[in-house]
């Protein structure tokens, strides 16, 4: 028996990073806990639907390609994971400031 008002449509579907989580706990290795979402486009209206997540441990040896996040292209460039901790590390110090009142606000980025 089909369902109510039952049709057959189109549509696109595609994966992506919802949140990236780091777990930085004293005395282990940093962690990285990658949660995942379907986008799903049908009719011009978007589903979002969770997949989960998945962990890794930071290595920060790792070479990792840098992509361009609108075209999903190469950009000819790497990054180890070290320097990406290191990045994320001197943001914390830096946004820590300014929320402390060490700092002077950033200008905002138009």
């Amino acid at each position: 028996m089909p369902n109510y008002k039952e049709t057959l449509v189109e549509g696109q579907k595609y994966t992506r990073t919802s949140s990236i989580v780091i777990q930085n706990q004293l005395g282990q290795p940093p962690t990285v806990e990658w949660c995942e979402e379907d986008i799903i486009t049908i009719n011009n209206q978007q589903i979002r639907l969770n997949k989960g997540s998945f962990t890794t441990v930071l290595n920060p040896n790792d070479v990792i390609d840098i992509i361009n996040p609108y075209t999903n292209q190469p950009v000819g460039q790497t990054i180890t994971a070290g320097e990406i901790y290191a990045m994320l590390y001197s943001a914390y110090w830096k946004y820590a400031q300014i929320r402390d009142n060490t700092l002077p606000e950033p200008e905002p980025i138009i």
